[in-house]
This record gives structure tokens, C-alpha cells and sequence, in this order.
């Protein structure tokens, strides 16, 4: 019964708004007040207030309302010749403006302005909608949009609550053209298509929806059967943005670029979505090749390409490791020192703790393995045998085994995953039974605490390495080493053998 509840207040809503429309059209706008319109549809004002906020809300709706209309209707005549030209040239035909709801603001001065007076709307009901700019010298107002492809942009509810301009000349100045912050639009708080793109999201089985930079890449991707994508309005996306965007699944994909700018854009929203990571809180990223956008590739190789690189998307995580690792080289221990910090100071950002824990043991892991490939690049050699083996081969136990001891202790006594995680994640364990082992103890969530040779061994066996669970269950029980100690320094330099 709660399920049908939004659907009936959605329908009461129109059903209202529709009664609004049909008595705003019998009177005077600049002489209709708010009891007006509560008496004349049978509700309190409190109600109306509910329904409109206020009366400059209502009115606002009701000429964006009627502006959707024109625009549309300028786009199938005469004058809208250029833009039907220009939405073709991009693959787009009429059934694709009308479930868009695509519509061209004339190359005029004051024409919707006209259009809006002759409707009843006084001058600064279309001022407070955002449809006309009034100057700052004085002078006549006039016409926000002017000679542009016309994109609605709507709230949750799927109501007009402003517009989006391309221009259609070279010289259009800005290229990309929102409405100015209303009543009822902030531009930091909406989404372009987040309403489809969330009843699209539910036929899917994706973890969440697909960011796009602009109107025309969330369209192209609608047209080829990716409807759960959305843009922000020509920003880098806010926290509210993100926040809408988590709303509709836990792993929202960013789809940019693959050139410098995307880039940027990519670290940009990064840097704002780092502090509020959590468990059910991530982003991936799809960075496109050879500067194309979402509208090219489709174009260029169809819907299945688009949907390829998607598939290929990359967690948050990688590319915050990209971008600190190539921002400066690492041919120093400075400079190495420094590729720590930056890592730990974004890791650092992160305020859930068990996030950024394993934030920090995954940026440490992928540090040192980095800096181990170097160092063997630099020294000429392989791992089987130079300098990369010294470690590995100056110890009298059995090749077959060789480390397993060291780790099963690490196991056993938690705290040495802690103390020695650097060298950990830098030893090179020659043996296929051993790695594995290591692999896992460096990775474990709560490594630390709560570790155990049942919980290791059942993964490793998910993980398909059955002979690493049997050794690490089978190897004899080993006295607890305590912190601080003599035995702890002896079993940090026994590691250290390992490290190339």
C-alpha cells in the first residue's frame, strides 16, 4: 500500500498544476495573489505552499512550462532550419527531439519574452524563471536564449526547472549556456536526465549511473540503449551532485575524456569525492582514447564500443595512484619520499577509518611494488638469479617452502602485517604456494586484528590456491611474538632477506 503512495501524490500534484494552469489563463498574473489560487481549487494556502512553495514558484513552473512549448515549436519551423540541421548532423532526428523534449530559442532579442507576454506573464515572473536577462546599466530586459539549440533540464519530479543553450554560431560565446540560478534551479544541485536516467538505472544491473560532460554525450548514450546516463551543468560535480548520484547506486562510472582536460576533470572530482568514500560509497572512471567523447565513439563505432570501454572502467583508486605517480619522476629517495606523502595526504582525506585503512595499505602495496620494479629495471636483472635473488637464495631451508615460516608468523601474530607491511609488500617470495599467502596477508581487510589461519586459508581456496591453504593449515602452531621485542626485530630482519 506505502508503494503507490509517491505515484498518487505525483498524480494529485499534475492534477493541481493543471487546475492552476487552466485558472492562471482566466486572470490578471500581475493581480493574482496566493489566496486566489487556494480558493479557487478548493485548498488551504498552507497546501498550495505545500504543492508551489510559493507563488513565485508557481508561476515560475508555469512559464517554464510554456517556454518547453515554444521552443519545441521553434525548432519545427521556419526559423529553426540551422538547429534541425545541426541535431541531424549529430544523429539525431524528430523522434529523438520529442523524447528529449529538444526545442531552439530564436536568434532574437525579445521574442520569448513576446511569447511570455502574450501568455499573461508579466516581465518579472520571466526574470524570476530565468528566461530574460535584465542589464545592469538599466534598459529593457531581453532574451536569456538567443539563437540555441534548447536542452530542458528537470528536477527529481521530472518537472521543467530550467534550460541548457548550445549556440549554433562559431562565435557563440559561452559555446554551452545554462539558466541562471532561480527559485527553483541551482545548477550545483541537478543532474541533466537524473530522473530517466534513474528509472533507466532500474532495468539494469550496473552498480550506478554514468556521468557524462555534457547534454549531448548523455543524449547519444540514451540513444544507444545506455539510458541510465546523466551530466552535471558545465561544473565540476559538486558534493550535492555526488550525493544524487549515490542516492541511485553505490559505484557511479565517470566517463570523460581521455586527454589533458578529461584528466583534470577526472582528479577534480576525485579530490571532492574523497572524504566521503565508504563502503557503498565509490567511483569508477572510463577515460575514453583519442580525445573522443561518448558522442564520437558512438558515432564513430557504434553503441557496442561504447559499451566495451564501460565494461573496462577503472576504480577510483587506480587513478588516484596514475596521477601521484606520474606527477614528478622517482629517480630519488626524495622524490619517492615525496610519491608516500602525496598518497598518505589524499588517503588521509578519506574520514571513513576502515576506507581509509585499506586505502593506505593498497597505495603502500602499489608504492612499493613500483619502486621494486624500478630498482630491479635499474640493476639489469631478473628475478631469478643477480642481485634480485640475493635475498631469496641466502637462507639454507628448502626452495620448495622458502618464507612460508615468516608469514604463517605473521598470521599468528597479527601485528607484524602492521610492522612490517613496507617489507612485506616489497619481499619477492619465489615460490607459487608462498606468494599467494603474502598477496593475501597484505590485502586483508583487518589486518591487525581479527586475522586467523581458518578466514586466510578459506580465501585462498576461493581464490583457487588450494595447495596455499593446505600448507598455512598445515604448518605447526608458532608461540606469539610479542610487540616491541627482541624476537619481533629478528623476524623483520629474517623478512628483509626477501626483499630484492
Amino acid at each position: 500500500c506505502g508503494m503507490g503512495r509517491p505515484n498518487r501524490q505525483a498524480e494529485r500534484r499534475r492534477g493541481i498544476m493543471d487546475a492552476a494552469i487552466a485558472l492562471i489563463e482566466r486572470h490578471d498574473l500581475a493581480t493574482l495573489k496566493l489566496a486566489d489560487v487556494a480558493a479557487e481549487l478548493g485548498l488551504t494556502t498552507n497546501a498550495v505552499r505545500y504543492y508551489f512553495k510559493d507563488m513565485t514558484q508557481l508561476l515560475s513552473e508555469l512559464a517554464l512550462r510554456s517556454d518547453v512549448r515554444f521552443f519545441e515549436d521553434r525548432l519545427r519551423a521556419a526559423e529553426g532550419t540551422e538547429a534541425r540541421a545541426y541535431l541531424e548532423g549529430r544523429g539525431l532526428g524528430a523522434a529523438a527531439w520529442a523524447r528529449h523534449r529538444l526545442g531552439y530559442a530564436p536568434d532574437e532579442w525579445r521574442k520569448t519574452i513576446d511569447h511570455l507576454k502574450a501568455e499573461s506573464f508579466g516581465m518579472q515572473e520571466i526574470v524570476d524563471a530565468g528566461l530574460a536577462v535584465v542589464k545592469e546599466g538599466g534598459g529593457d530586459p531581453y532574451d536569456r536564449f538567443r539563437g540555441r539549440v534548447i536542452f530542458p533540464i528537470t528536477d527529481m519530479r521530472g518537472q521543467v526547472i530550467a534550460f541548457g543553450g548550445r549556440g549554433l554560431q562559431p562565435d557563440a560565446k559561452p559555446k554551452y549556456l545554462n539558466s541562471s540560478d532561480t527559485e527553483l534551479f541551482h545548477k550545483g544541485r541537478v543532474l541533466y536526465r537524473y530522473k530517466d536516467a534513474r528509472e533507466a538505472f532500474g532495468n539494469t544491473d550496473e552498480g550506478g549511473l554514468i556521468v557524462t560532460e555534457g547534454y549531448m554525450d548523455a543524449i547519444a548514450m540514451a540513444e544507444a540503449g545506455i539510458g541510465h546516463a546523466v551530466a552535471p551543468l558545465g561544473t565540476a560535480l559538486t558534493e550535492d551532485q555526488l550525493a544524487l548520484l549515490w542516492r541511485a547506486g553505490p559505484e557511479p562510472v565517470l566517463c570523460f575524456d581521455g586527454d589533458a582536460a578529461g584528466l583534470r576533470a577526472a582528479y577534480r572530482s576525485i579530490e571532492r569525492a574523497l572524504a566521503h568514500l565508504e563502503p557503498g560509497r565509490s567511483l569508477f572512471f572510463c577515460l575514453l582514447s583519442g580525445g573522443m567523447d561518448p558522442d564520437d565513439l558512438i558515432r564513430q563505432s557504434g553503441p557496442e564500443a561504447m559499451k566495451q570501454a564501460l565494461a573496462h572502467a577503472v576504480p577510483l583508486v587506480e587513478v588516484l595512484w596514475r596521477r601521484e605517480r606520474d606527477a614528478e619522476p622517482l629517480d630519488t629517495p626524495e622524490r619517492q619520499a615525496g610519491l608516500e606523502a602525496r598518497l598518505m595526504q589524499a588517503a588521509g582525506q578519506i574520514k571513513h577509518g576502515a576506507v581509509r585503512s585499506a586505502y593506505e595499505r593498497e597505495l603502500k602495496s602499489r608504492k612499493n611494488d613500483y619502486l621494486w620494479q624500478l630498482r630491479r629495471k635499474a640493476r639489469g636483472t631478473g628475478q631469478g638469479g643477480g642481485d634480485a635473488s640475493k635475498g631469496a637464495h641466502q637462507t639454507s631451508a628448502p626452495a620448495k617452502t622458502r618464507g612460508l615460516g615468516l608469514l604463517v608468523r605473521a598470521v599468528d601474530s597479527p601485528h607484524l602485517i602492521d610492522v612490517g607491511f613496507e617489507t612485506l609488500s616489497m619481499a619477492v617470495f619465489l615460490d607459487e604456494d608462498v606468494a599467494p599467502l603474502r598477496d593475501v596477508i597484505i590485502s586483508w581487510p583487518d589486518a591487525g586484528a581479527g586475522v586467523d589461519r581458518s578466514a586466510i586459508a578459506n580465501h585462498l581456496t576461493e581464490l583457487g590456491h588450494v595447495r596455499a591453504a593446505e600448507l598455512l593449515n598445515s604448518y605447526p602452531a608458532t608461540s606469539t611474538i610479542a610487540p616491541d621485542g627482541a624476537e619481533e626485530r629478528e623476524w623483520l630482519i629474517a623478512l628483509e632477506q626477501y626483499v630484492a
